[in-house]
């Protein structure tokens, strides 16, 4: 999604998003009259940003949070208790206007996992998001992209998958980071 030069937005849709893959993708365009509306104060700010490009947008946060520092690594050896790291960090979140997806308790491979166990992942990482913002997410990121049959039918969430992972957690370099994300995304791509 995009807003257009005169506040309107415009919707595209990759090819089997809607309809079967054959028909290839579409491309709706919604009049700012018809949009206003329903944006939310966040909404409103980028719409008028589009429309009035001047400086840096104000994205409501009330404070900038701090860097988060890694607690754990790679290797999934993770002893990380999320209801006492990170709700501010989510909540910081949420406020600035950002949506909070649901990423599992603690970062399994969930095709390895029974039904049930994915099931309490899933369920209680969206218990703490809940939680701590008072809204329950409605799409997830399987950690490692790892997703099946047995991982879909165990969540009504939608998956989120990317088309660049900026591989952060290997190069904890913010200008690297930045560097490669601009070099290698494309319009409209997810960024991991």
């Amino acid at each position: 999604m995009a807003f257009t030069a005169d506040g309107g937005l415009r919707v595209e849709f990759d090819r089997g998003d809607v309809g079967v893959p054959a028909s290839g993708s579409y491309r709706v365009a919604l009049s700012k009259e018809t949009i206003t509306p329903w944006l939310s104060a966040f909404g409103q700010r980028a719409q008028r940003q589009t429309m009035n490009p001047s400086g840096p947008l104000d994205l409501g946060a009330t404070h900038t949070p701090s860097t988060p520092v890694p607690t754990h690594t790679v290797s999934g050896d993770d002893d990380t208790d999320c209801k006492k790291v990170n709700p501010d960090i989510v909540r910081a979140a949420a406020k600035a206007g950002h949506e909070v997806g649901n990423h599992s308790w603690n970062h399994p491979d969930l095709t390895r996992l029974t039904p049930q166990q994915i099931a309490s992942q899933i369920n209680r990482t969206s218990a703490a998001i809940m939680a701590a913002t008072g809204k329950a997410p409605t799409v997830f990121r399987p950690p490692y992209g790892a997703i099946n049959r047995v991982v879909r039918s165990a969540t009504t969430l939608s998956p989120v998958l990317w088309d660049m992972d900026t591989e952060d957690w290997k190069y904890r370099d913010p200008a690297r980071v930045a560097r490669t994300v601009i070099s290698r995304t494309q319009r409209n791509d997810v960024v991991c």
